[in-house]
C-alpha cells in the first residue's frame, strides 16, 4: 500500500481533481474493485470506503492484501460495509454480483504489471490481462454494469508481452461495449514493485541501482492521481482516458531524486524488448482536453469487432499449442500492434 507523499518527485503539479464531486458519485452505491490488494486497488478502496458508499466489495486473489486492507479500513473513517472477497475475477460470485444488480459500477485494477516477469510468462499475461479482462467486461455489458479499466500507456504501440495483454484487453473493450471506460496511467510511484521502492531497497543495501539505458525515461503519476483519475470518469461518457502527465521523466534524473548519493550502473544489455520513451497515443489517436483547467484528456477510439475477434482466436489456438514461450510472446505483440 502506498502511504508516502512522492508528489516531489513529479517535475509538474500535483494535479487534484472535485473531491466533492466524487464524494456525491461515491455515496450509496454498491462498488466492486478487483485486484483490491494491489497498490492502486487498495488505495482506490480506500478512498471509495472514505466517500461511504452503500456496499464496497473487495477482490483480491491473495488472502493476506486483502487482509492488511482491512486491517487499514479499521483505522480509517468510512462509513460503508466491506465485503471482502478471496477469489478469480472469473468466479461465480462476481457472475452472480452482476446478474442479480447488486453492482453499480466497477473497477478493475487486477492485473500481472511487471514488465520482466511477463516476457518469460506470455500465457499467464494473456490468460489474466486479456481474457480475463474480456470476461468481465462482456458480463458487465451483458448486466449493463459500468465497467471502469485500469490499462497503461505500455498498451500503447506495445513492444513487451505485458504491454500487448492490455492492449488486446483495450481493443476488445473499444469495439464491443458502451458501458466502458478505460483509463491509461503511466508509472505509479511508490506502488509495488515499482522504481521508488527498488531504488530505496538497494540505497538501504548500499548496492548499485542498474540502469538499462542512460536515456531511458517514463511518464508518471501518483497514487493521489490515479484514484483521481479513475474516480472522476464516473461522470463521463464511455470512452478512453488519460491525464496529462507533462514531459516524461528520464530515470537516472529521478533515481538521485530519490537517493541522492546512489551509485548508478549502466547495463545495456538488460533493455530487452523496452522502450527508451514510452507513448500515450496511438497513431490514429487524438487527445483532446476535457476543459481549459481539466487534467483529464479524452479519446473515442472504435476498433472493429471482427478484427480484434479475430486476433484473438490466433492468439488462443496459440495459447494451448506447443508454441515456446518466446515465440508466443512475440506473437501477442505483434498481433496486438494491429488493432
Amino acid at each position: 500500500m502506498i502511504d508516502k507523499d512522492y508528489s516531489h518527485l513529479l517535475c509538474r503539479p500535483e494535479h487534484t481533481f472535485d473531491e466533492k464531486g466524487i464524494d456525491r458519485e461515491l455515496l450509496t452505491k454498491n462498488i466492486l474493485v478487483t485486484g483490491a490488494g494491489g497498490s492502486i486497488g487498495s488505495a482506490l478502496s480506500r478512498r471509495i470506503n472514505k466517500a461511504t458508499p452503500n456496499n464496497l466489495y473487495v477482490l483480491g486473489h491473495g488472502e493476506d492484501s486483502i487482509f492488511q486492507l482491512l486491517q487499514r479500513f479499521r483505522d480509517e473513517p468510512g462509513n460503508g460495509s466491506v465485503h471482502p472477497m478471496i477469489s478469480d475475477v472469473q468466479s461465480g460470485e462476481v457472475a452472480t454480483l452482476l446478474r442479480d444488480g447488486s453492482i453499480d459500477f466497477v473497477f478493475h485494477t487486477a492485473a500481472h504489471k511487471h514488465v520482466g516477469l511477463m516476457e518469460s510468462n506470455p500465457r499467464a499475461a494473456f490468460a489474466n490481462n486479456t481474457q480475463t479482462t474480456i470476461w468481465l467486461a462482456r458480463q458487465c455489458e451483458k448486466h449493463s454494469v459500468p465497467l471502469i479499466y485500469v490499462s497503461t500507456d505500455k498498451a500503447v504501440k506495445p513492444t513487451t508481452v505485458m504491454g500487448a495483454s492490455k492492449k488486446l484487453a483495450e481493443a476488445w473493450i473499444d469495439a464491443n461495449c458502451k458501458n466502458a471506460v478505460t483509463i491509461r496511467l503511466g508509472n505509479v510511484l511508490g506502488s509495488a514493485g515499482s522504481l521508488v521502492e527498488i531504488v530505496e531497497r538497494k540505497a538501504a543495501d548500499g548496492a548499485k541501482f542498474t540502469l538499462n539505458h542512460p536515456d531511458m525515461a517514463r511518464f508518471f503519476v501518483t497514487a493521489k492521481e490515479a484514484v483521481g483519475l479513475a474516480l472522476s470518469t464516473l461522470t463521463l461518457r464511455p470512452g478512453k482516458y488519460c491525464l496529462d502527465m507533462g514531459k516524461p521523466l528520464r530515470i537516472d534524473e529521478l533515481v538521485r531524486k530519490i537517493s541522492p548519493g546512489i551509485e548508478i550502473f549502466n547495463d545495456y544489455t538488460r533493455v530487452g524488448n523496452e522502450k527508451l520513451e514510452e507513448d500515450l497515443k496511438e497513431d490514429d489517436e487524438h487527445w483532446q482536453p476535457l476543459g481549459p483547467d481539466c487534467p483529464i484528456l479524452g479519446l473515442n477510439r472504435k476498433v472493429e469487432p471482427k478484427l480484434i475477434s479475430a486476433v484473438l482466436e490466433i492468439i488462443e489456438d496459440h495459447a494451448n499449442s506447443r508454441l515456446g514461450a518466446h515465440a508466443f510472446g512475440q506473437l501477442m505483440v505483434d498481433m496486438a500492434r494491429r488493432v
